[in-house]
This record gives C-alpha cells, structure tokens and sequence, in this order.
C-alpha cells in the first residue's frame, strides 16, 4: 500500500473525530479513553464485510507495526513481534480474550516465565488479513454515509487489499546467559494463528556472530548455547508445508550473567546491609571529608525462589527513598506501609505483588547519620 493506505485508520479517525489522541490500543476521544477497535468498528458499521480475507481486518487497530508494507529486511526484537501479534489478533473479529490461553497480553510473562527455566520457545504467526484499499475513497467502492464508511457488495471490485503476514521469532524476554544450555522448544500450541491453509514445518536459525546454525521441526527440541557476549543478530528461516521459505531477522542480547545467591530467611528476605560511598565529601565549613551511608534489604520474588536457606537475585526492582531529616521511613516502614494499598477493602501490597510475579524488590534507604561542624 502507499503511503496515505499506511496511514488510513489515523486518517479515517481525524476525518470523523478530531478531537483525539492515540495510545497502544485505545483513543482518548475529548479526554475519554475508548478502545481503537470499539470507535473503527462504530465507523465500519455499514461496510459489507463478506469479501474481507478471514476475518481479519487490519484498519480496526492503529498500525503501530504496519504490517501491509514489507519489512522483510528488518532488525526486529521481541517486543516488536509481540506488537505484530496483538495488532493481528485485535483486528480479527473473531478473537475474544480469552484469560486460559497465552495471546498477545500475557505472552511476554510467559516467555520470561520459560527463559528462567531455560527454555526458548520458537514462536510462529501465519495470518492472511485485509486492509482497506485507499484508492476505493476515490473511485467510489466506499463511500460515506451518516458518520460511518459505506459498502453494500454491489460493486464487483473488492475494496479490500489482502495481505499475509508469516513470521517465526525466538521467545526471548531477557538477557540470555554466557555458556548456559537453553532447550530450544517448537511446539504446536506456539503456532499463534494459522488461517493461510499450510502449516510450518521447521525454523532454521543462523547466528553469524558464531557461525552456527540450528534446525527444529514442529514438535521438537534442541538443546543451544550461547558463548559469544554481545548481541546477536539471527536469521531465521521458516519452512512451509508448501515449499516456500521466509526469511526473518531477530536481535537477541547475551551476557555474562553474575550468580547473585544469597541467604534469605523463608520468607524470602535478605539481611539488612549496610553501605558506604567509594568517593568523601568535605562541604563548606566542615573540617573534614565525609563519606555517605544508606543501607538496603532485598526482599526476594517468591516465584524462583523456593526459600530453602539461599535465594537468587533476577529481576530488581530498586525503590529509593526520598530526602528526609529524621528517617522516619524505615525500610521496614517503607515495605509494610507504604507499599501497602486498599483494593476493594482488601488489604493488599505492591511489594508482595511484584514479588509474586518474580521480581526482587530492593528497599534502599539513607539513614540519619551527623557529622561533626
């Protein structure tokens, strides 16, 4: 499509609403925020949808990922395909959400879920969808009518454009480690979404930056590591039950990654402890150089740890305390009572949510210490 087409849900929303501002999935329209798909679906009311390619309409959500021009040559990371699959899945009329399956909502917790676990998923997407062709504004398939976009069928020539979109990408949601063996994992139900009628048989990935390559059909597994720090980038290649191959690019990172274990009680906390600034500060009237103090405590996500004596540090997440005179905001206090929160009168805790979800949480304070004057 041309580049007016790329731009055609934003275009169609200022043509009919002008008063509005665009997040991920959702249109503040006057300061209210409604879903893209609720107001495009208002404005597509009167379309006759019979000739739009299974379903899958692609100006119901905003192109963040504008899936219609080619970008076969692109660097792609994971978050860009996990774009590319919500997109896909809320312009399809027939997707419902659905909280017992993995879709483009909970996808990225799941891969961080397997890369702990040391496990890589190899994640497709085959989809055939429709845009609507711009030129049909102009030559009249499509025309307006009461606020909304008009076509009854009659015309013989479709105004909907087909396209397909075929992608295989790593499930990477972290920094992989140095030298670690991760099982690599092609399975079926990682196949998310398959309307093109042919099915992927095997993914082959390149990784230049070792000069390796690695094969897995559907259902199988490999064992891979990674011994060269820095980012790769990896070329994969897909393999369709009809003899054609697609080509994709993806940037993962790889590092040396420290063993942070460290003793915890069994409720998964660490020791208070306490720590002094590398660098003095003498300030003006002072007679001497001083150094700076805090202490922290790491509070360990519940989800990894199984609170045997020993717990490993993942995923930090550093809460700092602000300026205060008196430290009256203790770590304790900080933890118990500030992270604390009503939800529906139930007493609740951000910090014992995120732990939950395999996060550590870590409380740094700046205890009151004097210097002499």
């Amino acid at each position: 499509m041309n580049a007016l087409s790329k731009g055609i849900s934003s275009l169609i929303l200022c043509i009919f609403l002008p008063s509005l501002t665009f997040a991920q999935d959702t249109v503040a329209v006057s300061g209210y925020p409604l879903p893209v798909t609720h107001l495009m679906d208002s404005l597509f009311q009167n379309l006759n949808k019979s000739r739009i390619f299974d379903s899958v309409l692609y100006d119901r959500v905003f192109p963040f990922a504008d899936l219609t021009t080619d970008h076969s040559g692109d660097t792609l990371r994971t978050v860009d395909y996990v774009q590319i699959l919500s997109e896909i899945q809320r312009a399809d009329y027939h997707y419902v959400p659905d909280d017992s399956v993995i879709d483009h909502r909970n996808i990225e917790t799941f891969f961080y879920s397997e890369n702990h676990q040391n496990r890589i998923p190899i994640v497709t997407l085959n989809y055939n969808f429709s845009s609507i062709d711009s030129a049909s504004f102009d030559d009249g398939r499509i025309d307006t009518a009461n606020g909304t976009l008009f076509y009854d069928g009659a015309n013989t020539n479709s105004p909907y454009n087909r396209h397909n979109v075929t992608k295989s990408f790593l499930g990477v949601d972290m920094d992989l480690d140095s030298g670690t063996a991760y099982s690599l994992q092609f399975l079926e139900e990682y196949n998310f979404g398959n309307n093109a009628g042919y099915s992927i048989s095997s993914v082959e990935i390149y990784d230049g930056l070792e000069n390796t390559t690695w094969s897995v059909g559907i259902g199988n597994n490999t064992s891979i590591s990674f011994n060269v720090i820095g980012n790769h980038i990896l070329s994969i290649t897909t393999h369709l039950s009809n003899n054609i191959t697609l080509s994709s690019t993806q940037q993962i990172g790889v590092f040396q990654l420290k063993s942070t274990s460290s003793p915890c009680n069994s409720d998964h906390e660490g020791a208070k402890i306490q720590i002094q600034g590398s660098y003095a500060w003498q300030g003006y009237g002072e007679p001497q150089a001083y150094y700076g103090k805090a202490d922290y405590k790491i509070y360990y996500n519940t989800k990894y740890n199984t609170g045997n004596g020993n717990c490993t540090l993942n995923s930090p997440v550093i809460i700092l305390d602000g300026f205060e005179e008196r430290d009256h905001r203790t770590i304790s206090n900080i933890y118990d009572y500030r992270l604390a929160y009503d939800k529906s009168g139930v007493s609740d805790n951000l910090g014992k949510n995120l732990r939950a979800l395999g996060y550590d949480v870590v409380i740094l304070n700046f205890p009151e210490y004097e210097v002499a004057a």
